[in-house]
């Protein structure tokens, strides 16, 4: 084993010194010095003609030093090609960069053509690492036979060796895989039409579900491709599951929830709760939107400050959850009013049905509907129950009703009371 780790460290300690030994020659430096200079000329252009360019199309400006840079890199290797001189490094980079133009532009006609504001996020986390990986890769194998570094021994597990290869596997693979199947899963949405209907948040659990178990294939896939006994692993995993369970109960349970909140839907992103239920809100009336729903916990925007609370998925389970658009979204609303016991119970309905049929955001369809509730102690109790689209609106038009009746039964003479007491003394003494 110790003479398979000395071989090992001996091949990266080579490759080492043939990149130290090939910066050292006087072609490759030559070449680095005019790649170099081909880089900063184009930066130097780019920023001359940016104020120019931004005038007819600001989308250019972005591409500029790349396209510049690969002008000059070709130039520079049509001279060293007419001389007769080694230009391999110059190449490779002009053909890298190249490949880094047409990633931009395949790019920007995806934005132009889906309007997706996700492209600069894969942008960011999955093509450019990926692009400078394969460029560094493509660089040192001009120099030496990387391959040959990759596959050099690091460690046993499970009784299967881990080269360095394995290991970046292991690490920038799945770490690649998993934004990956992120944009497999929006793909899939945006290929089946979803984003553009009007249901699309109804779909999001269906989805999140797709993408974790992409996840998961692609993990036992790096697993089966180091050749890991998955017996051995599975004996393990089950080990610790058992004792994570114990000790991250909570978890757990949360994660659990998430899958069934997935599978059944009974709440999906875009769901508007009452908040109350779950916080014990002084508000009955303060309501959220479900902007994420995930397996450990769900994302609530509050629509009153438009903060965000994470609400763990167990809540859902334990608490019983009001919710203003699990079928539809329509809600009723109630307004309570009194009148002085000298008020015709038929006219104050009359006029309050009036009153709700009148107004532009109530529904036309079930009709507002005012009803006779009781005989209070100094009033004569009504209430007007109207249908309205949307719960968001209910605070805003329950304040505006209220408004309109009391000027309606001022107009009408309509007393609305207050509570009053009449406080009789009684003289006990009638002689005095």
């Amino acid at each position: 084993m110790n003479e398979l780790s000395s071989s090992n460290l001996n091949t990266i300690q080579s490759l080492g010194f043939e990149l130290v030994h090939a910066l050292e020659r006087p072609s490759v430096l030559g070449q680095v010095a005019i790649i170099a200079i081909a880089i900063a000329i184009a930066s130097f252009l780019s920023r001359w003609l940016k104020p120019w360019l931004k005038k007819h199309d600001p989308r250019i400006t972005s591409l500029l030093p790349i396209t510049i840079s690969i002008v000059l890199l070709f130039l520079t290797g049509s001279i060293y090609k007419t001389l007769d001189a080694k230009f391999g490094l110059i190449n490779k980079v002009g053909e890298l960069t190249a490949l880094l133009l047409a990633i931009n532009l395949l790019l920007m006609l995806l934005h132009h053509f889906t309007q997706s504001t996700r492209i600069g996020f894969y942008k960011r986390r999955l093509i450019l690492p990926a692009f400078i990986a394969f460029s560094a890769f493509s660089l040192t194998n001009l120099i030496s036979n990387s391959s040959q570094v990759f596959n050099a021994r690091l460690f046993e597990l499970f009784s299967t060796d881990i080269t360095i290869g394995d290991l970046f596997l292991i690490t920038f693979g799945l770490y690649w895989w998993i934004i990956l199947s992120s944009l497999l899963t929006e793909f899939l949405q945006w290929s089946f039409g979803l984003g553009f209907s009007e249901s699309v948040q109804s779909n999001k659990g269906f989805y999140i579900l797709i993408r974790y178990a992409l996840i998961g294939l692609g993990g036992f896939a790096i697993i089966g491709y180091l050749g890991i006994n998955p017996t051995v692993f599975g004996l393990i995993t089950g080990g610790l599951s058992v004792g994570l369970g114990l000790g991250l109960k909570e978890v757990v349970s949360n994660f659990a929830s998430g899958i069934w909140l997935l599978i059944e839907g009974a709440l999906k992103p875009g769901d508007i709760i009452n908040l109350s239920s779950i916080d014990q809100s002084k508000d009955p009336y303060e309501i959220g939107s479900i902007s994420h729903l995930g397996l450990r916990a769900a994302t609530i925007v509050v629509q009153s400050d438009n903060s965000e609370r994470i609400v763990p998925n167990q809540t859902f389970f334990t608490s019983q959850i009001q919710t203003y658009t699990r079928s539809q979204n329509m809600i009723a609303r109630k307004v309570w009013v009194g009148v002085s016991y000298g008020t015709d119970p038929i006219y104050a309905i009359e006029l309050l049905e009036q009153l709700g049929s009148a107004h532009p955001r109530i529904l036309k369809t079930p009709k507002p509907k005012a009803y006779f509730a009781n005989y209070g102690e100094s009033s004569l109790n009504f209430c007007l129950k109207f249908w309205i689209k949307e719960i968001s609106d209910g605070l805003t038009i329950s304040s505006q009703i209220n408004c309109q009746i009391w000027e309606l039964f001022k107009a009408k003479g309509i007393e609305i009371p207050f509570p009053q007491a009449v406080v009789h003394m009684v003289n006990p003494d009638p002689d005095v």
